[in-house]
Parts: structure tokens; C-alpha cells; sequence
């Protein structure tokens, strides 16, 4: 079986998948290095926006998503892959899941808290 491009990018994909899977906070920055370039614009939404590089999104998002909900943890439904062709031609991985776990407390984020699994 021959491998295409877009198999090879969806298993480059899996790193971070499984870094979200069950997330261990001190090893999620080295993980989150393995895929994304010091340098990128990660592109969020509301509140976080854009973001630069995985060391800011850690700081910024993950942080304090997981001092919130400790046990949080991604699960994915779909993962897909492909080209666009036109002015934002490439090739691009999407991941369609939610995120889940159990709010412990609450800093930043304006939820209120409860003792019951949520999904996000």
C-alpha cells in the first residue's frame, strides 16, 4: 500500500492527538514542540485569538483550561485530511471532537462551576 500525503500528515497529526488524549501538563509543551513551529500563529477563538507558537498557547489556554477542569482530556470523532487549491492552497489535517472532564475551579474562564462531567 502506498502512502499519500495526506495519511502521512494525519500520523504527524496523531502527536498532538495523543498529547490532548490525556493530557500531562508537564510534557504537554515538549509534545506540542514535536508538531507545531516555535514560530506559528496559532489561530483560536474567542478569548484566546491568535496566539504565537506552542509555548503561548500552553500559557495562555491549556494552563488554564487544565487548572479548571485537571482531568481534562480531548477525544476526537473525526479526522480528516486533504488540499485546498486557490489563494489558500495547502495541504491541511481537521479534527472535528470535544474536549471533557470535571471543573475543579475556576480562574479566568466566566463558568460556572460544577461538580458534574462536562463536555466542551
Amino acid at each position: 500500500m502506498t502512502s499519500s500525503i495526506h495519511n502521512a500528515n494525519k500520523e504527524r497529526v496523531n502527536i498532538l492527538r495523543a498529547a490532548l488524549y490525556d493530557i500531562e501538563p508537564a510534557r504537554l509543551l515538549p509534545q506540542l514542540n514535536e508538531v507545531f513551529a516555535a514560530d506559528c500563529v496559532i489561530h483560536l477563538a474567542s478569548p484566546f485569538e491568535d496566539l504565537d507558537g506552542p509555548a503561548e498557547l500552553v500559557e495562555r489556554a491549556y494552563i488554564p483550561l487544565i487548572e479548571a477542569i485537571p482531568d481534562l482530556e480531548r477525544r476526537d470523532f473525526i479526522v480528516m485530511a486533504g488540499h485546498s487549491p486557490g489563494q489558500w492552497s495547502g495541504d491541511w489535517v481537521g479534527c472535528g471532537g470535544h474536549y471533557m472532564g470535571v471543573f475543579a475551579r475556576m480562574r479566568e474562564l466566566t463558568v460556572s462551576r460544577q461538580a458534574n462531567p462536562i463536555e466542551v
